[in-house]
C-alpha cells in the first residue's frame, strides 16, 4: 500500500483521517484464510464498491486582520466637537474629527504628514499636497505650480480648502490637520467621542483598510496542505463564514513554521461585518484531497491474511442454490481516509460482507 504523506498541520482535523499502511489501516477481521460459512453470510451485512472523493479537513486558530491601519492623533488640545463614526468611509476631503475648530481633513496621498507646510517649504511633501488640492479643484485660476515649492499662491489655495472644511484660513498646513490615504479606509475604532477632552498628538480615531487578510502559523514539518490559490474558509466571531484564497506560504524567521496568509475579494468584505472588528481571533478550515473519483470499500470489509495480503469475502448469488456462497477475493487495499479506503480488484455490482 503507498503511504501519502499527511498534512496535519499540527491542527484539529475535523474528519478523522490518516492514510496509513498495512495492518494499521485495516480492521483486522481475523487471518483465516477461509471466508465465513454460507450460514454465517446470511447473518452479515453487505456493501457495494462506492465511488468517492478522499478528502481530509483541516481546521486551525488564526486570526483576522486589515492589512493597514493606523491612528489620526489630534491636532491640538482641546474638546472633541465632531468624531465620525465606526463604519464610515474615509474618502478624499472628507472630515475625520473636530477638536475645538480645528477639523482634521482627508486628502488623497502616500506619503504621510511628517511636518508643518508652509510657504518657503521645499519637498514632495509640497508636491503631494499641491496635487490633491489642484485636483480637488481649489485652484480653478491655475495659478499653482504642482511641484516640491510652497509658494504664496500655493498659500492661497491651502486658504481656500481651510475655509471648504471650516478651519481658520491660515494659509499653513500643520501635521495634524491632514491624512494621506492611498485607498479605501473605514473609521476602524473612536478612541475619543465628541464631549471628550484631548492632549495633542492623542488618539483620537483609529483607520483601517477594507481589505483584510486571514492569518496562521502551521508547523514546517507539515507544509503540503493548501497551496497558494486554494481555498480556506475563515469563520468570524459572529459564525458566519468568508471564503478566501492563500495568498502566500512564507517559512517564519525562526523556521520551523509557515505563515499562511488568506485574502478575499473586496466584494465579499464591505458589507460591514468586518467593521469594527480590528484584529479578531478566528477559525480556518479547508480540505486536502487525498484522491478524487477512486473506488472505496469500508475499512471493516477488508480482512488481512497472514501473509500480509488482504481479502474481501464476496456473495458469489451463482452457487449455493440461490442463497450464495461467500467467496475470499484479493484485493489490493490503497489510501484510507477516516473510515473509507481506495481498493482495486472488486467489481463495483457485487455485495461485499462486513462485519
Amino acid at each position: 500500500m503507498s503511504r501519502p504523506k499527511l498534512m496535519s498541520f499540527g491542527v484539529a482535523v475535523l474528519v478523522v483521517a490518516a492514510v496509513l499502511a498495512g495492518a494499521n489501516i485495516l480492521a483486522d477481521r481475523g487471518s483465516d484464510p477461509q471466508p465465513p460459512a454460507a450460514s454465517e453470510a446470511l447473518e452479515l451485512s453487505t456493501v457495494q464498491v462506492e465511488q468517492r472523493d478522499l478528502v481530509i479537513d483541516h481546521a486551525t486558530v488564526g486570526s483576522l486582520d486589515p492589512v493597514r491601519s493606523w491612528d489620526v492623533t489630534a491636532p491640538g488640545e482641546g474638546l472633541v466637537v465632531e468624531a465620525a463614526e465606526v463604519g464610515t468611509p474615509v474618502v478624499s476631503g472628507s472630515v475625520i474629527a473636530v477638536v475645538d475648530d480645528h477639523p482634521v481633513a482627508v486628502l488623497p496621498g502616500d506619503l504621510p504628514a511628517w511636518r508643518d507646510l508652509d510657504v518657503g517649504d521645499v519637498g514632495p511633501d509640497v508636491d503631494q499636497l499641491e496635487s490633491a488640492l489642484v485636483g480637488g479643484g481649489f485652484d480653478p485660476g491655475g495659478s499653482v505650480t504642482v511641484d516640491d515649492e510652497y509658494t504664496s499662491a500655493t498659500a492661497a489655495m491651502v486658504e481656500a480648502w481651510q475655509e471648504s472644511i471650516g478651519a481658520a484660513p491660515t494659509g499653513a498646513v500643520g501635521r495634524r490637520d491632514v491624512v494621506y490615504v492611498t485607498e479605501e479606509m473605514r473609521i476602524e475604532t473612536v478612541h475619543a467621542a465628541p464631549g471628550a477632552t484631548v492632549a495633542a498628538g492623542e488618539p483620537l480615531v483609529e483607520l483601517a483598510s477594507v481589505e483584510r487578510i486571514a492569518r496562521a502559523e502551521i508547523p514546517l514539518d507539515d507544509v503540503g496542505g493548501p497551496a497558494p490559490g486554494a481555498s480556506v474558509a475563515v469563520r468570524l466571531p459572529d459564525r458566519s463564514t468568508l471564503v478566501g484564497t492563500v495568498r502566500t506560504l512564507v517559512t517564519g524567521d525562526e523556521g520551523t513554521t509557515v505563515s499562511i496568509v488568506v485574502g478575499f475579494a473586496t466584494a465579499d468584505i464591505v458589507d460591514g461585518r468586518l467593521t469594527g472588528l480590528g484584529s479578531v481571533e478566528v477559525d480556518l478550515s479547508w480540505a486536502e484531497p487525498v484522491a478524487v473519483d477512486v473506488p472505496t470499500l469500508p475499512a471493516g470489509a477488508f480482512r488481512r491474511l497472514d501473509d500480509g495480503t488482504y481479502v474481501v469475502d464476496v456473495v458469489d448469488m451463482r452457487s449455493g442454490g440461490g442463497r450464495g456462497e461467500i467467496q475470499s477475493v484479493m484485493v489490493e487495499p490503497g489510501r484510507q481516509v477516516g473510515s473509507r479506503v481506495e481498493v482495486s480488484g472488486v467489481p463495483r455490482d457485487v455485495d461485499i460482507v462486513v462485519p
